[in-house]
């Protein structure tokens, strides 16, 4: 995480070392449901992302285990290029890892597979394109490495439970709601 208090000032720089606050299942279960809802939500969800950097800020980190640091890599990669195309085994090729190992690990560390969080990072990339851009599906499909935006809308509204159009009808209907309320 990058955190500027003024600009050019980066907070976590002089730490030199990774660390990582403990922030127990069900804080991260409203985290991750808030990033998968509208933009109220989403505003919520950066308040409870400060929070959580005041916390760095006033408790002592515990640092990172050694098996989140040497995912740091991937991860940081994964959230660099993400696409539908993301596969373990390229992963896995391009770090070094043994493809067993590397969704061994993942798991260990995240809870849940490297597909699994793939498809997270991807599927919040895709709200806030949806939400704050005016960029068609299929623009969206080819920027993302879908094959087309017929793939793009199934695999969003797999994970979001409506389509991609549905979703902006309804937040952006939402939005103009909340823009004219007294």
């Amino acid at each position: 995480v990058h955190v500027e208090l003024l600009p050019g000032y980066d907070v976590f720089a002089d730490t030199g070392k990774v660390l990582c606050q403990p922030l127990g299942l069900e804080r991260c279960n409203r985290i991750y449901a808030l990033c998968e809802s509208g933009i109220r939500e989403r505003l919520a969800l950066r308040g409870e992302l400060d929070l959580i950097l005041a916390e760095f800020m006033t408790k002592e980190p515990k640092p990172a285990s050694a098996k989140m640091i040497s995912l740091l890599p991937i991860i940081t990669d994964m959230q660099q290029n993400l696409s539908a195309q993301i596969r373990r085994e390229d992963m896995a090729a391009k770090y070094g890892w043994n493809p067993s190992v590397l969704s061994r690990t993942f798991k260990q560390v995240f809870g849940c597979g490297m597909k699994q969080y793939a498809e997270k990072l991807l599927t919040a990339r895709l709200v806030e394109e949806i939400l704050l851009t005016n960029k068609t599906l299929q623009q969206l499909a080819v920027e993302y490495g879908f094959c087309d935006s017929y793939y793009l809308s199934a695999f969003f509204k797999r994970n979001m439970g409506v389509s991609p159009s549905t979703y902006r009808r309804i937040h952006f209907h939402e939005n103009e709601q909340s823009e004219t309320a007294p």
